[in-house]
């Protein structure tokens, strides 16, 4: 059983026959909160603790299956012994993620139209929240984050603050490109400076375009030379990423 799996069975173990009537009394948009349960979205740790606490389980068996699984009461706030350990504590093991699942690594933003100099060490000053990795189809491939600062790619619902989790594009897809792949991309100018964008791999005619999802008009597609992975300029485009997941916020008071 994953998280998504124990998210659905809390959430009908406390009453709530669907993801709408929970996400309805949650306070939280349907979108997010089905995103969560049927796996499409990962969710981060503010929103898997605050599910938690309504749903009546612990935050530790929520997010890796350990510690007790039993709803408690919405008011108890205090910690529940491990059902193993007369000594541990759910408070003190829900934040062992190193030893119980692998974070993601965080590789910096997404933004479209920021060029990026590689030699001013811009993104080593960011930090990242912790995205852990999923499991499933993707689970035994690396897998990356980065955090989105912008709504460049809003139709595919991924919002400022949101996190898109990846894998290496080339060992996912084997060196071919795949038709309405999501996929991060790298815009390399012949300086060296980049822009990294999340956009739609779209395959029509033996062409191939990178097509920006997004509301906002000024935000370009971009199209390529599929054998030599280069714009009409000679900007080279590499895809760093498969998109598998997005991490979200919810909205708190």
């Amino acid at each position: 059983m994953d998280i998504h799996a124990r998210l659905k069975w809390a959430r009908e173990k406390r009453g709530y026959a669907s993801a709408r009537e929970a996400a309805d009394a949650i306070g939280v948009r349907y979108s997010t909160y089905a995103g969560h349960e049927s796996g499409i979205r990962g969710v981060k740790r503010d929103a898997l603790r605050r599910y938690a606490k309504f749903f009546g389980v612990s935050p530790a068996w929520l997010e890796f299956g350990t510690g007790v699984d039993a709803p408690r009461d919405l008011d108890d706030e205090s910690t529940t012994p491990e059902k193993n350990s007369s000594s541990r504590t759910v408070s003190e093991i829900q934040f062992i993620s190193s030893s119980i699942v692998e974070p993601a690594r965080f590789g910096g933003f997404v933004q479209a139209g920021i060029w990026v100099d590689p030699n001013v060490a811009l993104e080593k000053t960011m930090t990242g929240e912790g995205v852990s990795v999923i499991t499933g189809k993707w689970g035994r491939l690396p897998q990356f984050s980065y955090v989105a600062k912008d709504n460049s790619a809003d139709q595919l619902r991924i919002f400022e603050g949101d996190y898109v989790l990846c894998v290496p594009y080339e060992r996912a897809r084997g060196g071919q490109l795949h038709d309405k792949d999501i996929v991060v991309i790298e815009r390399v100018r012949s300086g060296g400076a980049f822009e990294r964008t999340v956009k739609q791999i779209v395959l029509k005619n033996s062409t191939c375009s990178f097509v920006a999802r997004s509301t906002e008009p000024r935000y370009p597609s971009v199209a390529i030379n599929a054998k030599t992975m280069t714009e009409k300029d000679g900007t080279i485009v590499r895809i760093v990423g498969l998109a598998i997941a997005v991490v979200t916020s919810l909205p708190t008071d």
